[in-house]
């Protein structure tokens, strides 16, 4: 035996130890490996397409493989949240019902004088006019005053109603809601609630009708109630989380699957006989693993069970390439 090949032979031996310490094994422990044994040619050979393994050394290292599916998942989104004042609001509402009460008074008092003129002309054609007129422009105002909530504040709370928005402005009144307006990164879908950093959520109910004026981002109007009223009041900002943001596609990586080597993560694609060894180099993690979005495709196999023995024989080609 060449000095070369007993440099390799060492090296690789002690490097199947090695993958004692570091591989994923199941319950039934790891395989049992003679140091002294040498696995004839054909077992391995590393090279730079992955390494050829046996199906006898396979088994002798228990390895595991399974097949990589599609999956897909919705990256939380950071934003923050404002409290807002709602006095002006209360007074839009003053005024709408203001509006309301002249609107119906001066269009009760057209009718009255038309039908005096129509009976026995005890009213003159001057007079209904200028009631008519008066009627027309409270009319008017009510249509404004009405206006105003979608205007400054949002469509959807004008189509609440002046019910449903009465009962919120006493809600904040008693300090048991906050209006609030929250604003995500372009592109991001809110969903129907946010989530504060520190507690608490905010249910949101549709687009605000400004955008913000130094971040240019178009913000929703969301109602705060419970623990996040105390923090949202008038002026005070928190930090948003919206667990709904842009949905990024791949492969779902079980979490026994990935080892750490060289200060990067790995796994294992096995193509039939051979085994190439593929760095996570951008993958995200969700529960129980990882969502891998380049270098995996749905359909791959992968290897989840003995990808630290597999790293220990790409040591072993290493070291055996130092000797040389």
């Amino acid at each position: 035996m060449s000095a070369r090949d007993a440099l390799g032979w060492g090296a690789l031996g002690a490097g199947l130890c090695a993958a004692l310490v570091f591989s994923i094994h199941g319950a039934g422990g790891p395989p049992s490996i003679n140091p002294e044994a040498r696995p004839d040619a054909a077992a391995t050979e590393a090279k730079e397409d992955g390494i050829a393994v046996s199906r006898e050394l396979a088994a002798r290292l228990g390895l595991k493989v399974a097949v990589l599916a599609a999956s897909s998942v919705h990256g939380d989104v950071h934003g923050f949240a404002r409290g807002l004042d709602a006095g002006p609001l209360a007074a839009i509402e003053a005024d709408i019902a203001a509006a309301r009460a002249a609107a119906a008074a001066s269009s009760a008092e057209a009718a009255r004088l038309a039908g005096l003129a129509a009976a026995d002309q005890s009213a003159s054609r001057q007079a209904v006019e200028a009631a008519r007129a008066q009627a027309a422009a409270d009319a008017a105002r009510l249509r404004l005053a009405e206006q105003r909530v979608a205007l400054e504040y949002a469509p959807a709370l004008a189509a609440m109603g002046d019910g449903a928005r009465t009962t919120l402005l006493a809600a904040i009144t008693r300090g048991e809601a906050a209006l609030v307006r929250v604003d995500l990164p372009e592109g991001a879908n809110a969903g129907s609630s946010v989530r504060l950093a520190d507690g608490g959520t905010i249910r949101l109910i549709g687009p605000a009708a400004q955008a913000d004026a130094k971040l240019q981002s178009a913000g929703m109007l969301g109602i705060a109630d419970g623990a996040a009223t105390r923090l949202l009041n008038a002026g005070r900002i928190r930090d948003v989380i919206a667990a709904n943001g842009p949905s990024r596609e791949g492969v779902f990586v079980p979490g026994d699957a990935v080892v750490r080597w060289r200060g990067a993560q790995w796994v294992y694609r096995a193509d039939g006989a051979r085994y190439v060894r593929i760095e996570l180099a951008d993958a995200q993690p969700v529960p129980a693993g990882w969502l891998a979005g380049t270098g995996l495709k749905a359909g791959d196999r992968l290897v989840v069970h003995g990808a630290g023995a597999l790293i220990a024989l790409d040591r072993a080609d290493d070291l055996a390439q130092e000797g040389e």
